[in-house]
């Protein structure tokens, strides 16, 4: 299955990106992981389901297990949930500001603007910690409730929050919890934007020959992945990591591919979609198989309860081969016989044997067969006195010798009676 294949299925996406780089810790990489999938819970979802199906053994081994339960665990979609909000009203657009909004400008931390937009976080997120409904109401303007006052920046984020709401008890709570510590933060990291702090205490002269750029990402963004290049690859020469940057910066890879591969003969894009295809098959085909069994196992419990299980032992050595394996799946898919369960039902393959099999169970779980007696009395007395409340209370209780011959029938293990 292809994520960007079904959003354009379903939503008439046609932009790819990758899935958020959460495992190098980029820049807010958590939040738009956060963002993807909760705004594409269901996608998500199929795709775990569609993965563990494809596979030759079919089922979840541990990792896609707590994948699975993740999606599924209203706890940690509140978590999501929280954290994508605060991403779109808060993250996304103070990066956008600190940034130079995308026009390549390097802003100076002592810009007033800047030092206005760091006095106001605190302020903001309170608010919003405060009523954290109006963050799910799809109706409220994004110049109300973002930090630049701009347009969202991702809209179909904030309907399926708000789709998901009634499914997720405790999200107003979470988006309070995550908010109000936000505004900790901000206040605690701060500091020195703060009303007559360092800041205010700078005289002209001093804010006119400094310039303290407001994010790091010059630094961040080539001597740290210098660093961890040299990290891995010791040999590697400045030249040859500024090309391989330069490379991944514009993208070359992928022009080279859609040029000068898909363009020219399409193998690529034919491949990957017969693989997504042979993927889709495998899945379906392995669901009817778990669906047949399913039913096959269903079918096979019908038919043993209308059997029924035998107590009687002179019936029980009559019986031909095919009823004792009767007799024997009932003690151990209704009764859960500890011995036959360690023993499969092909190993025992002579007839006498069966027959010791089934009489050595029926002794095994006399007890458990006589609370099963009791349970259906019971259930027949109830049945019987809804159907006529009068009667039990004006029969007459049976005389002595009715009562004898009754406790003598019910002491009496080999009855015949089948359960």
């Amino acid at each position: 299955m292809s994520i960007a294949n079904r959003k354009r299925e379903l939503h008439r996406i046609t932009t790819n990106k990758k899935f958020p780089d959460t495992s190098n810790t980029r820049y807010q990489s958590h939040s738009y992981a956060a963002a993807e999938l909760i705004a594409y819970l269901d996608l998500y979802v199929e795709l775990v389901e569609e993965t563990c199906d494809s596979k030759k053994q079919a089922g979840y081994n541990h990792l896609e297990q707590n994948v699975a339960k993740g999606l599924e665990d209203p706890s940690t979609l509140a978590e999501m949930a929280a954290m994508a909000l605060y991403g779109l009203v808060v993250s996304w657009p103070y990066l956008g500001i600190v940034r130079g909004n995308g026009r390549g400008n390097v802003v100076n931390l002592l810009d007033p603007a800047i030092i206005s937009l760091h006095r106001k976080l605190p302020d903001f997120c309170d608010r919003i910690a405060e009523n954290p409904r109006l963050l799910l109401d799809e109706n409220i303007s994004a110049s109300e409730i973002t930090l630049d006052g701009k347009p969202w920046m991702d809209k179909m984020l904030l309907i399926s929050i708000c789709i998901l709401a009634s499914e997720i008890p405790d999200l107003e709570l979470m988006i309070s919890a995550m908010f109000s510590g936000c505004a900790d933060g901000w206040r605690q990291f701060t500091q020195e934007f703060v009303p007559g702090g360092p800041f205010d205490r700078l005289t002209a002269e001093q804010r006119s020959r400094i310039f303290i750029p407001a994010t790091n990402n010059p630094n961040e963004g080539a001597l740290g992945s210098w660093r961890v290049n040299t990290r891995f690859h010791p040999n590697g020469t400045a030249s040859g990591f500024s090309n391989k940057a330069r490379m991944e910066r514009n993208n070359t890879e992928m022009f080279i591919e859609k040029v000068c591969i898909d363009g020219a003969s399409g193998n690529s894009a034919k491949f990957r979609q017969r693989l997504l295809e042979t993927q889709q098959e495998r899945a379906l085909a392995m669901q009817k198989k778990l669906a047949d069994a399913e039913k096959k196992k269903q079918e096979e419990i019908a038919r043993l309860t209308a059997v029924g299980l035998i107590v009687n032992r002179a019936k029980i050595s009559g019986m031909t081969v095919a009823q004792l394996n009767d007799q024997l799946s009932i003690h151990r898919k209704f009764l859960n016989d500890e011995v036959l369960l360690n023993v499969l039902q092909k190993d025992i393959k002579l007839k006498p044997l069966k027959l010791s099999a089934v009489l050595a169970a029926v002794t095994r779980n006399e007890e458990r067969i006589n609370a099963l007696r009791v349970l259906i009395e019971n259930m027949q007395g109830i049945n019987t006195n809804l159907e006529d409340p009068d009667n039990s209370a004006n029969n007459s209780p049976p005389d002595d010798e009715e009562s004898e011959e009754n406790d003598e029938e019910s002491a009496d293990y080999d009855d015949g009676e089948t359960y």
